[in-house]
């Protein structure tokens, strides 16, 4: 995928895109957009009003239930 996503959109990167290799075999895996800072601005954007509007600014319960999903088992 060539595209960002960022407030439920993909978009092209400001940058264009860039190569991407696997570093175990350094072999090519394929090209993925490359965000400019116009990009990172909108994609903190994005996320400060996912958390402040959503759930999970206001349900503990259910910010709970996801970290804990994190933990090591």
């Amino acid at each position: 995928m060539t595209d960002l996503l960022i407030d439920g959109r993909l978009r092209a990167g400001g940058s264009g895109t860039f190569s991407t290799i696997n570093p175990a075999t350094e072999e090519p895996l394929g090209p993925a957009a490359d965000g400019d800072a116009a990009d990172m601005d909108a994609a903190i954007g994005a996320a400060r009003r996912a958390f402040d509007g959503g759930d999970w600014a206001r349900d503990v319960a259910l910010r709970v239930h996801c970290l804990r999903q994190l933990r090591p088992r």
